[in-house]
């Protein structure tokens, strides 16, 4: 867990420039507070980047990241889209459409999905990936819609 989001930290790197000395200082202090599992405390230091630095994508990644880890998806959407719209790569895209599909919004993750995959530079692997998802997004569109009736018996 802890790879994965030094990983993610180290993706995101931002310069010193692109933001204010307060925002960076506050995302700093949440990378080291998701070192020690205090999600909490994480998401509240980016919260305080977020009102320094309104534009700042690295901050609106990493609780999107976050908000993942914690299975809350329609925030993690919300925090990627934020990203998205404030100048994030069109990578994001395939976060941002992950998210939206663990959150039942399959529709809005195809959409997404497709923009990923308009990116271009992606590899073999995740392409396929992808279109498994897309996949999944068609079929949960119509299944969202027309639910069916479902009661499990114990065979126990």
């Amino acid at each position: 867990m802890r790879i994965f989001f030094a990983l993610c930290a180290m993706i995101f790197t931002v310069t010193l420039s692109a933001q204010s000395k307060k925002a960076l200082k506050a995302y700093e202090n949440a990378k080291r507070a998701i070192q020690q599992d205090d999600f909490e405390l994480a998401l509240s230091e980016l919260d305080k980047a977020i009102a320094s630095s309104p534009d700042y994508v690295n901050a609106y990644v990493l609780i999107g990241d976050i908000q993942l880890t914690n299975n809350e998806p329609k925030l993690a959407s919300d925090a990627y889209l934020d990203a998205v719209n404030n100048g994030g790569g069109q990578y994001l895209n395939y976060k941002l459409g992950i998210a939206q599909m663990n959150s039942l919004q399959y529709a809005e993750a195809e959409i997404s999905f497709l923009s990923y995959l308009d990116y271009g530079k992606v590899r073999p692997e995740t392409k396929k990936r992808v279109i498994h998802f897309l996949k999944n997004c068609k079929f949960g569109k119509v299944a969202v819609k027309n639910p069916v009736p479902f009661n499990p018996l114990s065979v126990g």
